[in-house]
């Protein structure tokens, strides 16, 4: 089962005209810059923006002329008028910033813009499995107010729009001053709108006969479009037809598959949004990856990457200051984080697939957990190079072998002083067909530790006498921690091939647990090392590919795949890898070849 991505984009933008969306840029017509992609760039295009809307403002204050262009260029179809709209007029409340930032020019992101533009494609399809959005989001990239701003903008600029905004509890969707409350987000936009654009009559302000702000409702008094809210617990999608439904905290719903089926009786577009949780059921999970029965849905994913600002650094920053299983959930967007005692419950939903050894996916991956009394364990893999997807092909595990038995087992032989169970022969025999010791070798820091009675090391008798070099990982980064947060990173992009190895590697991952905790122990206490049993030393041997895999660069951190280096002080020491290289010369053209 491959990891979640977002859907293609020439469904989501077909409808954009040419030119809007380029590698580097946005364009958005009336800005007097496009929205760069480049961090740096970003910084010096909002200061470009506060400088057109002072001007803008000043302008309309005094020139209902001035006031005629900015409507009609808020009124540009394709999401163009909603992005201009938020740029150039609406605010956000962003109380985790400093007092005097609060409140914040709503200066879009391009991943934010392109959410916009995703949002009108799927609002200008007719019904069908097009016309429906999935957002499942990381923590505090700015979706719901996104999605608030979209209908704002519809229920300024549309007639006859009506949008149902839909929350598991009444409080969630409207109460008066909690900045929690969705439709707060859509008052705190509209206060703060120059007078002329909001519609003669309406207020934000509840009572004294205000009839077109009460609780739950907004009704633009000039076109007739209105926002309602409603919480499941009233018996959602039974108050008659609207042309959009939206969803928030969708995977926190008990009844998501039930609710969201009755919806599509009364409406042609619902969006689901939400941070990945499986605390309930997998119904908004499943949605996003249209399994367990569910239909295929258009998803736009907005990862922990969609504020501009975010980087490796941040990334790092924000690890240490939450739990793990908070920071996998919220940040990396990873459900299956501290459900249970399994120490990789997400690896319960892998099925294993049909795969081959194929020679232009590049070198063999190796990885190598070295035991005598207990297992010594081989995973054998490759990595797609068009997806960025790890594919785990075999596996072998066996014990009280010398390190020899394992080396002429890596290089396909069979010499006949060893007892060679079935799988060594089967595994020799598909080694030779496919030439996989002609790979990459990564290995426990264990295997470097010498031995007394020999004076070797189990990797020096592996280079000395098979020619085999096995990579370590620094042993800062050799803890559990640094291994169960690389291989969770990974995870979604991890297939296995359907041979009896891999079966046996997959069936260690998806059973590898930590002890019951303590009924004593807190319940938000991280437990640190999980029970060591049969299941430990395949999920360790990955652990080790999986390290290597996102220190180098060749898998994101985000679970899709990266189009640069990784440059993460927490996994990649400064030369390791070049140190590496020049001490195996032999081995420089295969570490080449990525």
């Amino acid at each position: 089962m491959g990891g979640m991505a977002s859907t293609a984009p020439e469904i989501l933008f077909g409808h954009l005209p040419e030119g809007i969306l380029t590698e580097d840029y946005i364009h958005i017509p009336g800005l007097d810059a496009p929205i760069p992609r480049d961090p740096e760039e970003w910084d010096h295009w909002a200061r470009l923006m506060l400088a057109q809307r002072e001007r803008i403002h000043a302008q309309c204050e005094r020139d209902p002329a001035a006031q005629r262009i900015q409507k009609a260029l808020c009124k540009q179809p394709h999401g163009l008028g909603t992005a201009y709209f938020l740029i150039m007029f609406a605010w956000i409340y962003e109380p985790r910033e400093e007092d005097d930032m609060t409140t914040m020019p709503f200066l879009l992101y391009p991943r934010q813009a392109e959410l916009l533009f995703a949002l009108d494609g799927v609002m200008q399809r007719p019904k069908g499995w097009d016309s429906s959005m999935a957002i499942p989001k990381a923590r505090g990239v700015g979706a719901t107010w996104l999605l608030a701003g979209d209908d704002t903008h519809r229920w300024l600029f549309k007639k006859s729009f009506q949008g149902r905004l839909v929350s598991r509890v009444e409080d969630m969707v409207d109460k008066p001053g909690s900045s929690d409350a969705w439709m707060y987000k859509h008052d705190y936009i509209i206060d703060r709108l120059p007078a002329w654009m909001v519609p003669e009559g309406y207020s934000t302000k509840r009572g004294s006969g205000n009839r077109y702000r009460t609780h739950m409702t907004m009704i633009n008094p000039e076109t007739g479009s209105a926002i309602i809210g409603e919480a499941t617990t009233s018996g959602v999608g039974v108050g008659g037809r609207a042309t959009r439904y939206s969803i928030d905290e969708a995977a926190r719903f008990k009844d998501l598959r039930q609710v969201w089926g009755q919806l599509g009786e009364t409406t042609n577009h619902r969006i689901a949004i939400s941070t990945h949780n499986i605390e309930v059921n997998t119904d908004f999970w499943d949605m996003c990856h249209a399994s367990n029965g569910w239909p295929e849905t258009v998803v736009f994913e907005m990862p922990w990457q969609t504020v501009i600002s975010r980087d490796e650094a941040w990334l790092e920053s924000t690890r240490e200051t939450l739990p793990n299983d908070l920071f996998q959930r919220e940040v990396m967007m990873n459900p299956w984080a501290g459900i249970s005692t399994w120490v990789y419950p997400r690896a319960k939903q892998i099925a294993p697939t049909f795969h081959v050894h194929r020679r232009e996916y590049g070198p063999t991956l190796h990885g190598l957990d070295d035991g005598y009394d207990d297992d010594f364990a081989i995973v054998w893999a490759q990595q797609e190079r068009s997806s960025g997807k790890l594919i785990v092909l075999d596996g072998y595990s066996g014990s009280r072998q010398p390190i020899s038995y394992y080396g002429h087992l890596l290089r396909g032989e069979t010499p006949a002083k060893y007892d060679w169970d079935y799988e060594a022969l089967r595994l020799v025999r598909w080694i030779n067909d496919n030439k996989t010791y002609n790979g990459l070798y990564v290995g426990d820091r264990h295997g470097d530790n010498t031995d007394l009675t020999s004076g070797e090391s189990p990797w020096q008798v592996l280079q000395r006498q098979f020619g085999i070099h096995v990579l370590t990982n620094p042993p800062q980064y050799n803890t559990f921690r640094g291994r169960r947060n690389a291989l969770s990173e990974i995870l979604d992009n991890l297939e296995f091939a359907d041979t009896p190895g891999a079966l046996a590697v997959l069936d260690a991952l998806q059973n590898h647990r930590f002890p019951e905790p303590r009924k004593s122990s807190q319940p938000t206490q991280e437990i640190r090392r999980p029970i060591h049993d049969w299941t430990s030393h395949y999920t360790t041997a990955l652990e080790y590919l999986a390290v290597y895999l996102v220190s180098r660069g060749m898998a994101s951190l985000s679970g899709i795949k990266a189009h640069k280096p990784v440059h993460s002080d927490w996994l990649r020491p400064k030369n390791h890898w070049a140190q590496g290289r020049r001490r195996l010369p032999e081995h420089r053209r295969e570490v080449a070849a990525w």
